[in-house]
């Protein structure tokens, strides 16, 4: 038989199949894990996935696999170590990849399985490429499921986010809590995450406009109402310098702390007569414009980045100017009830 006449297969190319076969074997009938195969055409540095199944239980939990097998990736071997050379062009994609690497080297008959993860400071360069030492110890799961990381369970996550679903369904009014800490520490990350999850779900966005108020305590003990506590002011002042959307969201109906402790936040300075039920405000023309035009754009371009649309802004800025020209503010005066 004269071997032109037929195709040919390389030693380097049997030797690859052989260290496929035999990794592909102990992942999948000894480990009892999956072995997400790379097809040749498609192994640009990685020749396939493992991916983690505990008792059954498919993880998702994925890392990629360089294999080499042959006995010349042992010629190097010294002091238990052995060092393994890459090339440079596997430095970025490997950097690059969203799952960590590792690197096994098998002899010829198998009987020595050695790996390291890729980490970039563990390299050192040369003149093909890079190279960095591989210790001599077997590969084990253990090794394997503490580079995935770790595997979590995610259904209270779930049932968790599916009870703010009902709750925020249930009722058309919400109030949201923030404590003298989180003034005295200008944290927002309460009216953050809200805002945050709210946006996951255009539906729900939409329902939910001008439906919150602000309840803030610890000032229980304080004499002064709280727009004359300064920082709860600057609370509010810096928030809108964050471009906190509280048009879109602070109620403009009945319950209207939040809106009223907003505009409060903007004037620099408050006119204010008591009188038996609350107070008399007066409150400048002028003030209620600069106010309008400091959160008007925020308005803007938070329904312009969740694609809601130019109705519905009109509706909210209406609400506001209506608010604002019925309770908050007259051509003398502006009466504001006891706010605390």
């Amino acid at each position: 038989m004269r071997k032109n006449n037929f195709p040919r297969i390389t030693e380097a190319k049997q030797k690859g199949l052989g260290g496929q076969t035999y990794f592909q074997n102990l992942i999948i009938n000894e480990w009892g894990w999956l072995y997400h195969k790379i097809e040749q055409e498609n192994d640009f540095g990685i020749d396939a996935f493992i991916e983690i199944v505990n008792d059954g239980n498919v993880t998702g939990k994925k890392i990629g696999v360089q294999i080499k097998h042959g006995d010349s990736y042992f010629i190097n071997e010294r002091n238990n170590r052995i060092l393994y050379n890459g090339e440079q062009k596997h430095i970025n994609y490997y950097q690059n990849s969203n799952v960590p690497i590792i690197i096994v080297i098998m002899n010829n008959n198998f009987t020595r399985i050695f790996w390291r993860k890729f980490d970039i400071n563990k390299i050192l360069p040369t003149e093909t490429g890079w190279s960095f030492e591989i210790l001599c110890e077997q590969i084990t799961k253990k090794d394997i499921k503490k580079i995935a990381g770790p595997i979590i369970d995610f259904t209270d996550e779930m049932n968790k986010i599916h009870g703010i679903h009902q709750l925020l369904n249930s009722t058309d009014f919400h109030l949201l809590v923030i404590p003298k800490e989180d003034i005295e520490n200008f944290n927002y990350s309460k009216i953050i995450n809200h805002i945050d999850f709210l946006t996951k779900n255009s539906k729900i966005l939409e329902q939910k406009h001008q439906s919150f108020d602000i309840c803030i305590y610890g000032y229980d003990q304080e004499p002064k109402e709280l727009y004359e506590i300064p920082e709860v002011m600057m609370w509010f002042r810096k928030s809108i310098e964050l471009a906190i959307p509280w048009f879109y969201f602070l109620s403009t109906g009945e319950k209207d702390v939040g809106l009223f402790l907003l505009l409060c936040s903007t004037l620099e300075k408050i006119k204010y007569t008591k009188v038996n039920n609350g107070y008399v405000l007066s409150i400048p023309g002028e003030d209620i414009g600069n106010f309008l035009i400091m959160n008007y754009p925020i308005l803007n371009k938070f329904m312009e980045n969740n694609g809601l649309n130019i109705e519905l802004n009109k509706k909210i800025c209406k609400n506001i100017v209506n608010k604002i020209e019925n309770q908050f503010y007259s051509k003398k005066d502006s009466t504001a009830p006891n706010k605390r």
